[in-house]
C-alpha cells in the first residue's frame, strides 16, 4: 500500500498478492502504471532519507524488508541500501544469498555508508572497508572524481562537496573505483559486475545528510544521476567520453519526415 506519509513512498507487506501490491490504492493520487517503483529501498538503517531523495526527484520507491521474498525483490532495477541498513544484517546467510541472486540475476545494488566496515561483507565480492565508527568524516572538497562514468554527468568539479566517512580496503579486483577520499585517495565509491547485474558500493551517507540538513547541492546531483545510470543498466564500470568544459562535443542523431506517401520518406 502506499504510504501516507509522503507521496510517492511504497511499501511492501510481506508477500504481494497478484503482479503488483496497492496498485488500486493510488488511482486517487494519478499514478499511472507506468510510473510504479523501479527502485526499492531496504527498510533499515536512514531509509527515510533515502526515499526522501528519490522522492524529491519525483521517483517513486517500494520499502523491502531484508526478510522479502527473492521473487519480489527480482521485481526492481535498482536496491538501495542506505547508511546503516547492514548493522543488523551482515551476518545473515539468506540475505547474502539473496543479494547474490538478485544482482546475478540483472539487479543493481548501491549500498552506502555502513557503521563498520566488516558489515559491507554481505554484499557480492564482500568488500572490506572502514566504517564511520571506525574513521573522521568530511565533506568539503571530500573526494576526486576518478572514472568518467555518467553517475557524475552534472558534477561540475574534480572534487564535490560529499559527506564522506570510511573508506574501502579490500574489492573484487574487476571493481572500478569511481570516487577516492582527497585526504588518503582511498576508494570511496567502487562499483563492479556481478552476473548480468553488478554492486555499486560507497562510503557516502547522503541519506543520512540530507534528513538532518547536512545535505549539499553535489549530492543532491550525484543521487539522481547514481540511480539513474543503475536503472539504465550501468553500474560496473562503464565509461563513457569525456571533454573539457565548453569544449565541442559530436552527436549524432537520426530524423525522419514522414510524408504522406512512403516513396516521399526522406532521412537526414
Amino acid at each position: 500500500a502506499l504510504n501516507p506519509e509522503v507521496l510517492g513512498f511504497w511499501a511492501e507487506e510481506g508477500e504481494l498478492s497478484g503482479d503488483r501490491a496497492g496498485v488500486e490504492s493510488t488511482s486517487g493520487l494519478g499514478l499511472s502504471l507506468a510510473q510504479l517503483p523501479s527502485v526499492a529501498v531496504l527498510n533499515e538503517g536512514y531509509a527515510g532519507g533515502a526515499v526522501a531523495l528519490l522522492a524529491r526527484r519525483g521517483e517513486p520507491s517500494v520499502l523491502l524488508s531484508p526478510r522479502v521474498a527473492p521473487e519480489v525483490l527480482a521485481r526492481y532495477a535498482v536496491l538501495v541500501i542506505p547508511s546503516g541498513a547492514l548493522a543488523e544484517w551482515s551476518t545473515s546467510a539468506a540475505l547474502r544469498e539473496k543479494l547474490e541472486t538478485y544482482a546475478a540475476g540483472g539487479g543493481r545494488i548501491l549500498a552506502l555508508a555502513q557503521q563498520l566496515g566488516r558489515h559491507y561483507g554481505v554484499l557480492p565480492g564482500a568488500p572490506s572497508a572502514y566504517g564511520w565508527a571506525e574513521d573522521q568524516s568530511c565533506q568539503f572538497g571530500s573526494v576526486a572524481l576518478t572514472a568518467p562514468v555518467g553517475a557524475f554527468a552534472s558534477q561540475t568539479r574534480e572534487k564535490p562537496d560529499f559527506n564522506v566517512d570510511g573508506y574501502f580496503l579490500d574489492y573484487p579486483p574487476r571493481a572500478e573505483v569511481l570516487l577516492a577520499r582527497t585526504k588518503n585517495d582511498q576508494p570511496c565509491l567502487l562499483s563492479y559486475a556481478v552476473g548480468r547485474g553488478g554492486v555499486t558500493a560507497a562510503n557516502l551517507y547522503l541519506d543520512w545528510a540530507a534528513a538532518n540538513h547536512q545535505g549539499t547541492g553535489d549530492e543532491a546531483l550525484l543521487f539522481r544521476d547514481l540511480v539513474d545510470w543503475l536503472a539504465s543498466g550501468a553500474g560496473e564500470g562503464a565509461s563513457l567520453p569525456s571533454g573539457a568544459p565548453g569544449s565541442p562535443i559530436a552527436l549524432e542523431r537520426e530524423v525522419r519526415y514522414d510524408a504522406p506517401s512512403s516513396e516521399d520518406a526522406t532521412v537526414a
